[in-house]
């Protein structure tokens, strides 16, 4: 299970001028996936602390929270980059998940294959070329000091790799244990990814598991930068929770139906 903190725990920088950090989260936002919401939130109280933030997405809508300000209103730069091919990549995951299904617990070389092609018709449709010109735009007069890639499909990954060949420091993130979330396709992607994180100063982490597994896996120091959440959620206004049994909904996906979650419905 993550760690979470309270995100006004996030120190004030103490610099002479503010750390500049450009963010590659094509995922972002409140409106879609769940892990658009890491980067929505540090990134204000990352601005709140000091520090200079642009994030570049593919999220057109990225959504308020219920009129509640976060971060004291500070907020980043957002730069929407649309999708180059939204259809082809959706198309990807629908047969990724097709197969998932299909094969279910079963494993093989065939399954492996048929799994890996439709991930790379999934990072195929996944052109870096907008973030890139938005990119060179946004810091057309100096770089950035970092530049931090998420792996969350693979265009912001290329957008940060391009930004560190114009001499730009690179954080890579891991949101999620791609070795254990890819098991049948993991040998299909290493070489690419290993190659992608060697080219790091740090990765980053969201878990102290995570952080272990990431260093022993590329040999690379990693950032434990945990997930949070925003406390003028809990300070906002809310009813009174009603008499009765106490219900908890989970709000989350799980993609992968050969996972064994049983344990989760005992």
């Amino acid at each position: 299970m993550a760690t979470v903190m309270p995100l006004t725990a996030v120190p004030p920088l103490r610099l002479r001028r503010p750390v500049r950090l450009a963010v590659f989260s094509p995922i972002y936002g409140l409106t879609g996936p769940v892990a658009g919401l890491r980067w929505w939130f540090l990134s204000r109280y990352l601005a709140a602390a000091g520090a200079n933030v642009t994030v570049f997405h593919h999220t057109a809508d990225t959504g308020t929270w219920q009129g509640v300000p976060v971060a004291g209103g500070a907020a980043p730069r957002e730069v929407f980059v649309p999708e180059r091919h939204p259809r082809l990549a959706r198309l990807g995951l629908l047969a990724g998940r097709l197969v998932a299904q299909a094969w279910g617990r079963r494993h093989g070389p065939f399954r492996s294959l048929v799994q890996a092609a439709t991930e790379y018709l999934y990072f195929g449709a996944q052109s870096a070329r907008g973030l890139i010109r938005a990119y060179e735009t946004a810091y057309a007069e100096s770089p950035p000091d970092a530049a931090v890639g998420s792996f969350i499909g693979w265009s912001g990954v290329r957008a940060a790799l391009a930004a560190n060949e114009r001499g730009v420091p690179l954080l890579l993130e891991f949101r999620d244990p791609w070795r254990s979330y890819h098991p049948h396709t993991w040998r299909y992607h290493e070489r690419r990814i290993h190659r992608a994180v060697g080219r790091a100063a740090a990765v980053i982490s969201v878990t102290p598991l995570l952080r272990e597994r990431d260093e022993k896996e590329f040999g690379k120091p990693a950032l434990y930068l945990p997930h949070g959440f925003p406390p003028e959620v809990l300070d906002s206004p809310r009813p009174v929770p009603a008499a009765g049994p106490l219900r908890v909904g989970y709000y989350g996906t799980i993609f992968y139906p050969y996972f064994d979650h049983e344990s989760w419905f005992a």
